[in-house]
């Protein structure tokens, strides 16, 4: 693959590749950080990728692994970031935003917590919107497999939550 076709493979996977470091690591500073490191391993590497239709999954793994690495990296200093809104007026219902923000960090948690193989599975299926089949794609797993990591993860989440609303009620 020379670099004319990286770039137009790059430009076809560069907006997914984000969003799926974006859900690892809630952070738009550390995904900018993270796609700049992931775009130079990957050109400095290209000659080492044998089949071209398998670009997608090999650059998202190199996404991947130099995430994780930014979090061990940066561990302390990785937050999630919340969608607040900046000018608050009398129209905007401010107990409704901070529900859905401490419902979306404990999510968020909840899913933090899970095995990588859960994890990986519940970002690339609802924060990407990636189909199953696109999921066992990308990781070159069998479709089964990626099912029922999909259907255990959300098992996890379900009984998580659950036991979130328990501490809740006995406040």
């Amino acid at each position: 693959m020379n670099k004319r076709q990286f770039e137009e493979a790059l430009a076809k996977v560069y907006t997914p590749l984000y969003k799926y470091i974006y859900s690892i690591l809630n952070n738009k500073h550390g995904c900018d950080d993270v796609m700049m490191i992931t775009v130079e391993i990957a050109l400095k590497n290209i000659k080492t990728l044998k089949e071209k239709e398998k670009f997608k999954s090999w650059i998202f793994t190199i996404g991947k692994r130099n995430a994780f690495k930014y979090i061990e990296k940066y561990r302390r200093e990785v937050s999630i970031e919340t969608n607040q809104p900046d000018i608050i007026d009398d129209t905007i219902d401010i107990e409704g935003i901070v529900i859905n923000n401490e419902t979306y960090e404990m999510v968020a948690n909840i899913i933090s917590e899970l095995d990588d193989k859960y994890k990986n599975v519940i970002i690339q299926r609802y924060y990407n919107g990636h189909i199953l089949e696109e999921i066992a794609k990308i990781y070159g797993e069998n479709l089964n497999t990626i099912k029922t990591r999909h259907r255990r993860a959300l098992v996890v989440i379900k009984k998580a939550i659950e036991g979130y609303k328990k501490q809740d009620e006995k406040r």
